[in-house]
């Protein structure tokens, strides 16, 4: 050891006697460890800036109370058996003493809601939704974007950059959502995940006992996200063709509703893509009221029906749209790169929040996937991905069927797109989701989505993340468990 911090005791008493109780907190406080050696008598000695020979009195001292050891070749080592009893000098009231009470959190959200359950270790079978197949994600290929950007710039690449983003990454995104997404007048912005610009929108728009009007079943952690700001979630009732506009009008005709959150290309966790005549009745409803709508499009590349409709935020001439959207899903859950695209009014509020909080992801991977994105890569994994990712849905959809020709009681339909099916068990899928984890399968069940914990029959269905044989097998596997579920919902 050749480094150690002590903290010296303003007082009357000789110095060897403070750097033996400054020794002996640090022992108590776990700066070092029983067996761990102590720094030499000369370091010691060079740290405090006293003699050697004061130390080494100083030492002995604990050698004598039972601290430390000496030991010959050597030197000084924590005793492997601490004394039971605090040796205190003097006033023991001088003495530092261990912490008794804890930090007061303060928190504006409900933290006895549920959250999605941590995911099962070991050999399991994983059909939570939303994960990508990070096997075929070609590595080599963005690894060497990621050398690029080292080799002709690592000073640059090293640094914060921008409070917004990278430029370059940001003028590639805008290009890429203006080809592909049909959003044109928009501000983009980089961000740690789409869940970093929830958070940031309800931070900047919600103040303790607005209300935010949601999809029930929803995305848990947007609640949690507008909960944080202090908001009072009011629940959109949403059915085979996503969130029931009719249901918001009244809502908002009887409560001051100061953000909608809603997720149209396919609604989480029901996987409905909402219908043109709902997404003007909606836009009309917050153009009527002057209500923002928050569009969470967090899997816009994953759409098998021919092309997937726009966004809302592609036709958005009262500015009311704030769109976020992620790479998470295309690239890699760790890269921690998402966007949003904001009207211009929004931009000074980010960039004051970035400032007091975080900066955006780091460069070096922003200009990596900049540079992905400019040679045709990105599109090019993604052609791939929709294509394998169909494939499985498929496969999992005549999986299905052969459960249900067996009799078992499921229905469910054809996600247009998405990583996941919504699967209607008719049985308990609470019940059904803890009878699968005892053997070895994980799921997530609809009571996690709900805003109350009610009980639900659905069952949410990852497919984009398993190969087709393991697909196979795996619905086998959760069908017999739904079949021995006696209980019906």
């Amino acid at each position: 050891m050749k480094e150690l911090n002590l903290n010296l005791v303003e007082e009357k008493a000789p110095l060897y006697l403070r750097i033996a109780r400054a020794m002996r907190t640090a022992i108590q406080r776990g700066q070092v460890l029983p067996g761990e050696p102590l720094p030499s008598t000369r370091k010691l000695a060079s740290l405090l800036n006293c003699h050697r020979h004061t130390v080494m009195t100083a030492l002995d001292e604990l050698v004598a109370e039972g601290w430390i050891n000496a030991r010959p070749r050597q030197g000084y080592l924590v005793s492997t058996t601490l004394p039971d009893t605090f040796f205190v000098p003097g006033d023991s009231s001088a003495v530092d003493s261990p912490a008794t009470t804890s930090p007061r959190i303060i928190t504006t959200w409900d933290q006895d809601e549920p959250g999605y359950p941590p995911a099962m270790d070991g050999n399991h079978l994983n059909l939570r939704s939303g994960v990508a197949d990070l096997r075929l994600f070609p590595v080599k290929e963005f690894n060497a974007c990621l050398s690029d950007v080292l080799r002709r710039d690592p000073s640059s690449a090293l640094g914060l950059g921008p409070v917004l983003g990278s430029e370059k990454l940001i003028r590639e995104m805008s290009t890429y959502l203006r080809r592909v997404r049909a959003i044109a007048d928009k501000k983009i912005i980089i961000t740690h995940g789409s869940q970093e610009g929830i958070y940031m929108t309800g931070q900047l728009l919600l103040k303790p006992g607005d209300r935010v009007a949601m999809e029930d079943p929803g995305y848990p952690l947007a609640r949690q996200a507008f909960k944080a700001a202090g908001a009072e979630i009011v629940p959109v009732r949403s059915d085979k063709g996503g969130m029931d506009t009719d249901h918001l009008l009244k809502l908002v005709q009887r409560q001051k509703i100061r953000l909608i959150y809603v997720t149209p290309l396919h609604q989480f966790p029901t996987t409905a893509t909402l219908p043109a005549n709902r997404r003007l009745h909606l836009y009309q409803i917050a153009a009527k009221y002057q209500i923002p709508i928050l569009e969470d499009d967090y899997d816009h590349e994953y759409h098998y029906r021919s092309y997937p409709p726009s966004p809302l935020a592609a036709n958005d001439p009262m500015g009311l749209v704030i769109y976020v959207s992620t790479l998470s899903k295309t690239l890699f859950p760790s890269v921690r790169i998402a966007f949003m695209a904001v009207p211009p009014s929004f931009v000074p509020g980010i960039r004051r929040y970035r400032n007091i909080t975080t900066r955006p992801p780091g460069l070096i991977n922003q200009n990596a996937i900049a540079g992905w994105i400019a040679q045709g890569g990105f599109e090019r994994h993604l052609r791939k991905m929709r294509k394998c990712y169909e494939e499985r849905r498929n496969t999992m959809v005549e999986s299905l069927e052969k459960a249900r020709d067996k009799g078992i009681p499921l229905s469910w339909s054809v996600p247009d797109g998405g990583m996941a099916l919504w699967l209607d068990t008719n049985k308990d899928s609470g019940k059904v989701a803890r009878q699968a984890e005892q053997q070895g399968i994980s799921l997530l069940h609809e009571s996690l989505f709900r805003l109350k914990p009610e009980k639900g029959t659905h069952l949410r269905l990852g497919f984009a993340h398993l190969p087709c044989d393991e697909i196979k097998q795996g619905i086998q596997r959760l069908a017999e468990i739904i079949d021995a579920c006696k209980d019906q919902a």
